[in-house]
């Protein structure tokens, strides 16, 4: 597959979440995506050793030639489940970034879990009943400074 080929077929996926230059898609909802988009995010996992259980995100980078592996453990368990590991894979220049983020204190956070399953998951109202939760104690009104553990911690005892 080339760069152009993964671009085309991610421009057709319509679930996941948008942020930036980027689709956020949990693995569970890899069913509601062509196969040939799923196929080739299993192959380069295969192709560099990455286990299943190390990632169930993937991040589609819309302007580059590029995904991300990213590991969300606490995915189901956790209403704003916070990120421990992540491989960014540029196939472009065939390099790879791991980081982990199990050690910080200030690690990524999800929010709006609904966005990155379909529709049809049996989590699916949960986690809207949990965004909704969120908007109505204002938590989301600042997007730009929720993204990490600190910040959203700061915006929840704001909120109370």
């Amino acid at each position: 597959m080339n760069a152009n080929d993964f671009n085309q077929l991610i421009k057709k996926v319509k679930l996941g979440k948008l942020v930036g230059n980027a689709r956020y898609l949990h693995r569970s909802a890899f069913d509601e995506i062509s196969v040939e988009l799923t196929d080739f995010i299993h192959l380069i996992a295969n192709a560099l050793k990455i286990p299943e259980d190390d990632w169930n995100i993937i991040k589609l980078h819309t302007q580059q030639f590029r995904l991300s592996y990213l590991n969300y453990p606490a995915f189901y368990n956790d209403s704003y489940p916070a990120l421990h590991n992540s491989i960014t894979v540029d196939l472009v220049n065939k390099t790879q970034k791991i980081a982990n983020y199990t050690e910080t204190e200030n690690a990524p956070i999800l929010h709006r879990k609904e966005l990155f399953i379909s529709p049809n998951s049996e989590y699916y109202n949960e986690f809207v009943s949990i965004t909704q939760e969120g908007e109505a104690a204002g938590l989301y009104e600042n997007s730009r400074i929720i993204g990490f553990k600190k910040s959203w911690e700061r915006i929840i005892h704001q909120n109370g």
